[in-house]
């Protein structure tokens, strides 16, 4: 498809960008012959040598190339995974550090206390609303 706009002369930037960015090219070819001699087919050699815009292109494209294959092959963190693992450690639960014998009755005694409260709360709600007196006069006469 490219060579056949090649040789009918209606090759577009985006034409040429989009065959570059198909070819698989070595970081160590690259950095070797940026200007595209030994790696790009004659017929695309010889365009970015008679015309510089296609040549721009193709610079951009090596620097760009040479550029991600460095970030690539950037030194690894040694102490990576375990700065990850302290990070997501687990967080220290309240009341973990008790005695089973002794978190169990309490962690029932906070659980039975809120259930408590709650239901001194919502009772008298709910009596007055089944009566018909409406939830703002419910909380108007608990609030008295």
């Amino acid at each position: 498809m490219v060579l056949t706009d090649i040789a009918q002369g209606q090759l577009s930037h985006e034409g040429f960008r989009s065959y570059l960015l198909e070819l698989e090219v070595a970081s160590d070819v690259l950095r070797r012959d940026p200007s595209g001699r030994t790696w790009l087919d004659p017929e695309m050699f010889s365009l970015t040598q008679a015309k510089p815009d296609f040549r721009a292109i193709l610079e951009e494209f090596v620097e760009e190339e040479l550029e991600l294959f460095s970030s690539v092959r950037e030194a690894g963190d040694p102490l990576f995974t375990r700065r990850v693992l302290e990070a997501t450690a687990p967080a220290e639960v309240a009341g973990s550090g008790l005695d089973p014998r002794w978190r169990g009755p309490l962690m029932t005694a906070a659980y039975a206390a809120g259930l408590l409260l709650t239901l001194l709360v919502l009772v008298p709600l709910v009596r007055s609303w089944f009566r018909g007196e409406g939830l703002f006069t419910a909380l108007r006469q608990m609030t008295q």
